[in-house]
């Protein structure tokens, strides 16, 4: 909820990342941290039966959304750090970084 309402207020009004929104940000960004690690062992089916061995999930997910999940999570940390770094408002690559944060709603 926060990605969905947060992050389009704080690109359009250049709201800083300080105090609680800068907890709340890092909490999403450890939870998108977390999730990959989680798709690492998140089963599928395949051919009507649930497939859970490890070396097949991991398979499957590196050659699915492992390197796209990847990128954003690094955009997402660069544009916190870049944030933090820069708590006055501004506009910066930061800014646009967070943009791409967006994309992650296309999967």
């Amino acid at each position: 909820l926060f990605e969905i309402m947060g992050i389009p207020v704080i690109l359009a009004w250049d709201v800083p990342l300080t105090g609680w929104l800068r907890w709340v940000s890092l909490l999403a960004l450890v939870f998108w941290f977390a999730d990959i690690f989680m798709s690492f062992t998140t089963g599928f089916y395949f051919r009507g039966e649930l497939e859970m061995r490890p070396s097949k999930i991991a398979a499957r997910y590196l050659k699915s959304w492992f390197f796209p999940d990847v990128a954003v999570v690094l955009i997402d940390a660069i544009s916190f750090v870049l944030a933090v770094q820069n708590s006055e408002p501004s506009v910066s690559g930061a800014a646009l970084l967070r943009l791409s944060k967006m994309s992650r709603f296309l999967r």
